[in-house]
């Protein structure tokens, strides 16, 4: 690669978050343009994040700014995985993370624990599981 083609570090492509028991129905009214009160009104569903698309190089300072319940937190939450979008796609060095099985390494020092690791370094943020046992 050369230094203009550098590989991200993360990909966040076409994320969406919707918190409800009907997000598949509010998602169909976000692409249809309707606003957060009227999805909010129809489904009972709150938006948390909307179609968002963003990329962080290797080694690049990232600022997520924004004012409160705008998604900052729901966002970041997705890098090591403590929540999944409803829909889009999370890939940090060109893996998408959503593909990887998470429930099976809930106690152990498997996959879970490694990508926890990974997730941290890359994105500086305090590990989402741990396998040591708890007091």
């Amino acid at each position: 690669m050369s230094a203009k083609q550098t590989m991200n570090k993360i990909e966040v492509k076409n994320v969406f978050k919707i918190f409800g028991a009907r997000a598949e129905d509010a998602l169909k009214l976000i692409r249809q343009q309707k606003a957060k009160d009227q999805v909010l009104a129809e489904t009972g569903c709150v938006v948390g994040v909307n179609d968002l698309s963003l990329s962080i190089g290797s080694g690049e300072i990232f600022v997520i700014m924004g004012l409160s319940g705008s998604g900052k937190s729901t966002l970041v939450r997705h890098f090591n995985r403590l929540i999944d979008p409803t829909s889009g796609q999370i890939l940090v060095d060109g893996e998408d993370i959503l593909q990887y099985d998470m429930k099976p390494c809930a106690n152990s020092a498997g996959t879970r624990s490694a990508w926890c690791s990974r997730a941290s370094a890359c994105c500086r943020t305090a590990p989402c599981w741990t396998t040591s046992p708890t007091a």
